[in-house]
C-alpha cells in the first residue's frame, strides 16, 4: 500500500488529458466509479467506462483498480510505513508489503528485438527495511527509476541504489493500491509491483 502523498501521472483516454498529482487526487477524479467492498473504497476501471492508463516502465499501462484502505481503525495501530530512498534522492513511503522489483544490473540478457531484459527479484518493503545490510549491501541492489539524473556525468540514468529503507511514523488515515494491467506501475519516480 503506498502513502496518499505518493505523486503519479496518468492518462484519461476519453479526454486525452494527462495529469500530474497524488494518489488521493487520482482517486477523488474517478471516486464516483467507486464502491465499497470489505470496508474498502475500490474503483475499478474497464474499457466500458473510460480507460486510465499509467506509466510502467515500457510506457503506459491500464490501471484496472485502485483501492483506498483506511489505516486508522485497525485494531493494531495500522500499517508499518517505510521509506525507501535512492542514491540519487528518489523516495517512496509505502507499507510493509509493498512489492518492489529489486534489480541486480550484472544479471542481463538480450530480447527478441535486442533490447537488455534485466532481471529482477521481488521483495515487499518490510524485507528491505527489516535486513538492509543483506538485502543492499551484499546483492548491491538497485530500483529502476524515471527522470533521474546523476549529478557526476549529468545523464539520464533508468537505475539508481537503494540507499536506506527505514521505518517512519505515518499518521495518514488511508493507503491505496494499485493494480495495472502489466503489473507494474510509477510512483514517485521508483517502478513498483501491484499490490493487489
Amino acid at each position: 500500500m503506498i502513502d496518499i502523498e505518493t505523486q503519479l501521472q496518468w492518462l484519461d483516454v476519453d479526454s486525452a488529458t494527462v495529469t500530474s498529482g497524488n494518489v488521493g487526487q487520482l482517486f477523488g477524479r474517478y471516486i464516483h466509479r467507486g464502491m465499497v467492498q470489505d470496508n474498502n473504497m475500490v474503483i475499478n476501471f474497464d474499457l466500458n467506462n473510460g480507460a486510465v492508463l499509467i506509466p510502467d516502465w515500457k510506457g503506459w499501462t491500464r490501471l484496472i483498480r485502485l483501492t483506498r484502505v483506511p489505516t486508522s481503525d485497525k485494531c493494531d495501530g495500522g500499517p508499518k510505513w517505510i521509506k525507501l530512498t535512492t542514491s540519487l534522492g528518489k523516495s517512496i513511503v509505502g507499507t510493509e508489503d509493498t512489492f518492489v522489483p529489486l534489480y541486480n544490473q550484472t544479471k542481463v540478457s538480450s530480447g527478441f528485438h535486442g533490447e537488455s531484459k534485466y532481471f529482477y527479484e521481488l521483495l515487499v518493503l518490510g524485507d528491505i527495511a527489516f535486513d538492509p545490510g543483506d538485502i543492499i549491501g551484499d546483492r548491491k541492489c538497485t530500483v529502476r527509476v524515471r527522470r533521474c539524473i546523476d549529478p557526476v556525468t549529468d545523464s539520464s540514468v533508468d537505475f539508481d541504489m537503494v540507499a536506506s529503507a527505514e521505518y517512519v511514523n505515518n499518521k495518514t488515515s488511508v493507503g491505496y493500491d494499485i493494480l495495472t494491467a502489466s503489473e507494474f506501475y510509477n510512483a514517485n519516480d521508483i517502478y513498483l509491483w501491484n499490490n493487489q
